[in-house]
């Protein structure tokens, strides 16, 4: 009985360090569903020339439903004001993956990333990729709707590499693969493979537009080989799974909203019923968010707000 006893705590001390770093870090997201499109142009001052793909482009389109981006917003660790992630791990033609997120929350032991399983302790680090309060942040009411059902009003974010600030610690990256298609010239380096990370030294512009509903992105980034453009149009999708809603304390997962963009400046994010967020972190580092009790509406003092939200994080249970 002693020994099941001991094996039993033991299990009890693992953690599924591979599990998404958003339900650690606590973040609060919509889920948008939908499909990418795009083209890899071939650098052609790399002894590459027109006979890779279609004059020296490859083009890919996914399927329906095979990427999604996380819109919302991240506990006080992240100072931006808000968070965003666009993937896709379908292999939509040439692009077989691909990862751009504003900022992780990564699971460390002993100073190397957390494996599949690992014994406590471990703690976490913030990975920030992008300064978004240095990007351009706006309300647009009217002009060119994002989608034909959906005019807005709706926030739009825009930025390039001079919004990059990770120290090294990254997981943004995309994968190019030649699509069986286009057949290789043997006479030009035609790439084959490719498979390339966000450093300093990386090239690239953002640009988002969102509402509660729908979000559509657009992405361009230079490397070496080449330069690879993507768009992205999805609707938001709801369902009970740690992908499409954040999972809070007792495995519950809690949709939330995003507030009326003509009522406010910059994004703001509340639970479904309107009420804002009160933060609160376990003995192991981990973030959750508990209701505030407060309806967050336009002009409502931020630090009455903030005082409601301690009285409710401090509360036992």
């Amino acid at each position: 009985m002693l020994l099941v006893t001991a094996i039993t705590l033991a299990c009890l001390s693992l953690v599924s360090a591979v599990s998404y770093s958003e339900d650690e870090g606590g973040t609060q997201f919509i889920y948008y569903n939908g499909s990418i499109s795009g083209s890899f142009v071939h650098n052609k001052n790399h002894n590459i020339g027109d006979d890779c793909g279609e004059n020296g482009v490859y083009y890919f389109t996914s399927g329906k439903d095979t990427s999604y981006m996380h819109i919302g917003v991240n506990p006080p660790w992240d100072e931006n004001p808000l968070y965003f992630s666009l993937r896709s791990t379908s292999n939509a033609g040439a692009l077989s993956s691909f990862t751009f997120t504003s900022t992780y929350f990564l699971c460390f032991k002993d100073g190397d990333r957390c494996g599949m399983f690992e014994l406590s302790p471990w703690y976490y680090v913030v990975a920030r990729q992008l300064n978004l309060s240095a990007a351009s942040i706006s309300t647009v009411s009217g002009g060119v709707p994002i989608a034909k059902d959906d005019t807005g009003p709706f926030y739009t974010v825009e930025g390039d590499e001079s919004t990059w600030i990770s120290d090294g610690t990254t997981e943004n990256f995309f994968t190019i693969n030649r699509p069986v298609n286009y057949t290789r010239s043997q006479s030009v380096q035609c790439v084959d493979e490719l498979e390339a990370q966000w450093d300093k030294d990386t090239v690239f512009t953002y640009a988002l537009n969102f509402t509660n509903t729908t979000a559509a992105a657009s992405l361009a980034v230079t490397v070496p080989e080449g330069t690879l453009t993507v768009s992205f149009l999805g609707r938001r999708q709801d369902n009970n799974d740690s992908v499409t809603a954040p999972e809070n304390s007792l495995n519950v997962f809690s949709p939330i909203s995003l507030a009326n963009p003509a009522e406010y400046a910059l994004p703001k994010f509340t639970f479904t019923d309107g009420k804002g967020f009160a933060w609160v972190q376990d003995d192991r580092g981990r973030w959750d968010a508990k209701s505030s009790g407060v309806v967050v509406k336009p002009g409502l003092n931020r630090l009455y707000i903030l005082v409601l939200a301690f009285a409710v994080a401090v509360m036992p249970g």
